[in-house]
């Protein structure tokens, strides 16, 4: 089995997520994506992020009528930090049988060395980077410390193999014109949502107050 795994605030989930979920499950062949809330993350500390319940159930009513989607509570079930090595490490070891694939945009890829044993991800998991199109894939080699680059042996097509035989893939996507800030600065200021998010996660942002003033 090939499992995708999508990490994030999802504060809220937008069409940009759906779509680009859509794309890498289509491009890569997988059979499953795991979209997987965060409910603290190290790299967002000190910023305001909605109930943990409230993304998560945006993130169900964005799924449901997509059998290949889910929603995991890996992380929002633990008390303390999220950090990405303990849940891949945990996927990894629940998932022997599975090839799998974490999924995380280029500028999150960027910060990369910035997380916890960031190096190990390597080791058990592929990696996507999705970028905008007409972005240089060749970027992945001058954002990477040297000491992960001397692990990558070989290069195809802008996609780098690592010595344990998984694989740093880029995607470039048309899907990333949406925001989460920039959607919830719509809201705060009373502006349309529509066609930014499915209907079903705007009813739940009209239904909850979301992000309005005061």
């Amino acid at each position: 089995m090939k499992l995708g795994l999508y990490g994030g605030t999802f504060d809220p989930i937008h069409y940009g997520h759906l779509r680009i979920a859509e794309e890498v499950y289509e491009t890569f062949k997988l059979d499953y994506i795991h979209f997987i809330p965060t409910r603290i993350s190290p790299h967002k500390m000190g910023t305001l992020v909605s109930a943990s319940e409230t993304r998560v159930r945006m993130l169900n009513a964005a799924v449901k009528s997509n059998p290949k989607f889910h929603v995991s509570l890996c992380e929002i079930l633990k008390p303390d930090i999220s950090y990405t090595y303990e849940t891949l490490n945990d996927y990894y070891r629940e998932h022997k049988e599975s090839e799998i694939f974490f999924i995380m945009g280029m500028d999150s890829f960027k910060e990369l060395p910035t997380w916890e044993r960031y190096s190990e991800f390597f080791g058990m998991v592929n990696i996507i980077v999705c970028q905008r199109s007409g972005c240089e894939p060749s970027a992945v080699i001058d954002i990477l410390p040297r000491e992960v680059l001397m692990d990558l042996i070989d290069q195809k097509a802008g996609n780098f193999q690592h010595i344990s035989g998984n694989w740093i893939f880029v995607h470039e996507s048309q899907s990333f014109n949406i925001s989460s800030t920039d959607i919830r600065q719509r809201v705060e200021f009373d502006r349309s949502i529509r066609y930014l998010v499915p209907d079903e996660v705007r009813s739940i942002i009209k239904e909850t107050q979301l992000f309005q003033r005061g």
